[in-house]
């Protein structure tokens, strides 16, 4: 059968068919694959994200799709996603994807790539396990459905909230590094979130207070599966414990309900028990497992 599989980089008509491959995914997996617009946009203006998303066909049927997708164009650190359809697994489809998007990420001397995989996927966590990948850590996916739940107003404080733009992206790198990296982690740069600012599918805010910037978070508009996808959330340490984050939070919910959309959603650390106990406060409630994967490499150049 692989004989009959065509493998190619994206190019602008193979939308229509990853949308379509991304329902079926999330029927036959019950899993939530949302694939905006502008993510096709972005990649096809970007060449080294373009001939890194790798598809494959059999006859006119999109049957598998892989990624190496770098944390900026001149990163040492990678992501592969890779997702085959149900009636091509177990057939070396995988492991070919895989070793395309790995040969490439060689070329480009990335030495850390990170993976994911849902815990019930037992076919997924052994693919990763069999090609040396290490469980990093745990990730608790959490729902919050808005037509069923009621949750607390903003409170009344001195504090104000304004969306992000381009020129912002200087101190949302700040504070993303003070929230997210540890001594030693390759630092995120502007290279990093560029997309992520500049994507209308996207809400980014801070909180302020007094003119300082003390809170962040985003929300990927997820309009094709109808939901709100809380993420990119932190709070500057020296203003933790004032009911930041609750205030991030329900500004998240307000805004995902304004928008339209039926639920919200989010992934938390499995080590982040603060974060979990304030998510469970608001309402949020555990439905998936995710697991990070990790493989460091030494590259010679």
């Amino acid at each position: 059968m692989l004989s009959e599989v065509r493998i190619k980089s994206f190019e602008s008509e193979d939308r229509g068919n990853i949308k379509f491959f991304a329902e079926e995914i999330n029927r036959l997996d019950k899993l939530e694959l949302s694939i905006p617009e502008r993510m096709f946009e972005y990649i096809l203006l970007h060449p080294h994200l373009r001939d890194n998303t790798i598809l494959a066909y059999h006859e006119e049927q999109l049957v598998a799709f892989a990624a190496c997708i770098k944390n900026s164009k001149e990163g040492k650190e990678a992501n592969f996603e890779i997702i085959v359809h149900p009636s091509f697994r177990n057939k070396g489809l995988g492991k070919t994807l895989f070793n395309i998007i790995d040969h490439r990420s060689k070329e480009y001397h990335v030495s850390k790539v990170t993976a994911f995989a849902k815990e019930h996927m037992k076919h997924s966590v052994k693919f990763l396990e069999n090609r040396g990948f290490q469980v990093h850590k745990y990730m608790w996916k959490m729902d919050y459905c808005l037509q069923d739940n009621q949750y607390k107003t903003l409170p009344v404080g001195e504090y104000s909230i304004r969306q992000l733009t381009l020129n912002d992206i200087k101190n949302y790198v700040d504070i993303m590094n003070a929230g997210f990296k540890k001594e030693g982690d390759v630092l995120y740069n502007e290279n990093s979130f560029q997309m992520l600012i500049s994507n209308p599918e996207e809400y980014v805010f801070f909180i302020e207070q007094q003119g300082v910037i003390v809170a962040t978070a985003a929300i990927g508009l997820q309009k094709d599966i109808n939901r709100g996808y809380i993420h990119n959330v932190t709070v500057y340490h020296q203003y933790r414990g004032q009911g930041f984050g609750e205030i991030t939070l329900i500004h998240c919910l307000d805004k995902i309900k304004e928008i339209g959309l039926y639920k919200a959603a989010l992934n938390v650390d499995g080590e982040n028990k603060n974060a979990m106990s304030l998510y469970k406060k608001i309402g949020f409630v555990e439905v998936d497992t995710d697991i990070m994967f990790k493989l460091e490499r030494s590259i010679t150049i």
